[in-house]
């Protein structure tokens, strides 16, 4: 249906992306993007015949836009404020510690979401944004272990097993600080380090946007 407006953007040599019935077409000047909207409404409208929703449609800079996720900063291609907002409460939801799943079920949810996801957005120009969000997510999952333990027997026996100190297990174990509280120290206290995290298969965030970034300029480097 909408190849015609392909045709008319083109004719009128204006440069324009389309995913589906999604579109945004760029042009120099606020003055031109409102004459040519008023414009092109009245195109689809009339010979295309769609019915056209203008509250889903505007005209604004393009460092505000956002579209299909992404946003655009200085002349780059940045994963929006939306898409991180919605990556992260994802991972909440499957880092939750009521959840009741086992962990090998809750890692492998994790690390099919981040991969698939990356797979997705991991193009986007951003990286200060994975460091935390990586220690971020490994507290919540040592939050899941603790929470998964309960009993100060268990927690004890366990964070031996780890390579804890017996004051150090015993401490934990006893402690009544509450669960996020706690979590922050059993990472370099208690053996629950990032590298066993790793080995019961959590992968790092971070490394998997390197991935898409080092893939993303290999294949350019083999088409140049």
């Amino acid at each position: 249906m909408l190849d015609a407006l392909d045709k008319e953007l083109e004719k009128r040599g204006h440069k324009f992306v389309c995913y589906a019935d999604d579109f945004v077409v760029l042009v120099k000047s606020e003055r031109s993007a409102l004459r040519f909207f008023d414009s092109l409404y009245r195109f689809i409208e009339d010979k295309l015949q769609p019915e056209v929703k203008r509250e889903k449609s505007s005209v604004r800079p393009v460092r505000e836009l956002s579209y299909l996720g992404f946003s655009f900063r200085m002349k780059k291609i940045v994963i929006s404020e939306d898409s991180l907002a919605e990556f992260k409460y994802r991972l909440r939801e499957y880092s939750c510690r009521n959840w009741g799943v086992s962990m090998g079920y809750r890692m492998a949810k994790n690390c099919r979401y981040v991969r698939g996801w990356m797979g997705c957005f991991g193009h986007g120009a951003v990286s200060s944004v994975w460091r935390p969000m990586d220690q971020w997510l490994r507290r919540r999952l040592r939050m899941c272990y603790w929470r998964m333990w309960k009993r100060a027997k268990r927690r004890y026996l366990n964070l031996r097993k780890l390579g804890a100190k017996h004051k150090e297990a015993a401490g934990f174990a006893r402690t009544s600080k509450g669960y996020w509280r706690v979590s922050k120290h059993l990472g370099c206290k208690a053996g629950m380090t990032n590298d066993w995290l790793s080995n019961e298969s959590l992968i790092e965030i971070r490394q998997q946007w390197l991935n898409v970034k080092f893939r993303r300029i290999t294949a350019i480097k083999q088409t140049a």
